[in-house]
């Protein structure tokens, strides 16, 4: 019995002395895979979004197992099999070819942000504000999410206004501009009041923006008074008088 048990004891020394150094040497290259194919992610994310890979901040959620065995003479290729292009949490595949052959693919969860130069409000900025007199600079800026929606042109800003009031700090997204109204403040139009089938006309100035079938306060320089009327075309502002 003795001799029996000393011998297990012997044979499990011996296992243990052959399989550490195995799993010893096979963490090396399971580091060096990450770095390989965490790169791959990385390229193909900076080709995605057609900016230089420094812009490009990546981080995986949590690693696939994958087999390592031979990993080196697999072609990796990166896929987004997702419907759209963005940051924030994404899951990109990778697939390991063998020639002709898909060897294997594996999902890959990933927390990816990007930093470009984006305009960013210095100041509160108001509903129809024109976007030459809004208060913003050009800065470095790291995107986490809606990367599609900023706004890194001056030619995006042209023509446009705000459709929403806009803290100061906030990144300028193309969801928060939109095309003029039909009248914006402070333009000349004729004040039409209208009682019955009688209809008066005077000159106005608009005191508020809005499109046509908006309400809007405007000051009759004729009479010198402010009127609430309805935009009836860009030239004209109605007020029904009962």
């Amino acid at each position: 019995m003795n001799t029996s048990a000393a011998n297990r004891r012997v044979n499990w020394v011996a296992i243990a002395a052959l399989v550490m150094p195995i799993m010893a040497a096979a963490a090396p290259t399971t580091d060096l895979m990450r770095e390989v194919l965490g790169r791959k992610l990385v390229q193909y994310a900076a080709k995605s979004f057609d900016l230089p890979e420094r812009d490009i901040q990546l981080r995986v959620r949590q690693w696939p197992n994958i087999q390592d065995n031979g990993w080196k003479n697999r072609e990796w290729i990166v896929e987004n099999r997702s419907q759209s292009t963005d940051v924030g949490n994404q899951t990109y595949w990778l697939v390991a070819r063998q020639g002709a052959l898909v060897h294997d693919e594996y999902p890959v969860t990933v927390d990816l942000s990007v930093t470009v130069n984006a305009f960013v409000t210095t100041g509160i900025v108001s509903r129809f504000v024109s976007t030459k007199e809004i208060p913003c600079v050009s800065q470095p800026t790291r995107i986490t999410h809606d990367f599609r929606q900023i706004i890194r042109s001056k030619n995006d800003l042209k023509g446009k206004v705000t459709c929403q009031v806009i803290p100061s700090g906030r990144v300028l997204t193309r969801d928060m501009l939109m095309d003029p109204p039909d009248v914006m403040k402070g333009d000349k139009v004729k004040v039409s009041v209208r009682t019955g089938d009688l209809v008066i006309s005077a000159d106005g100035i608009t005191t508020e923006s809005g499109a046509v079938g908006d309400k809007i306060r405007v000051y009759c320089t004729t009479t010198r008074v402010y009127l609430v009327g309805t935009v009836q075309d860009p030239n004209t502002v109605v007020i029904e008088v009962q």
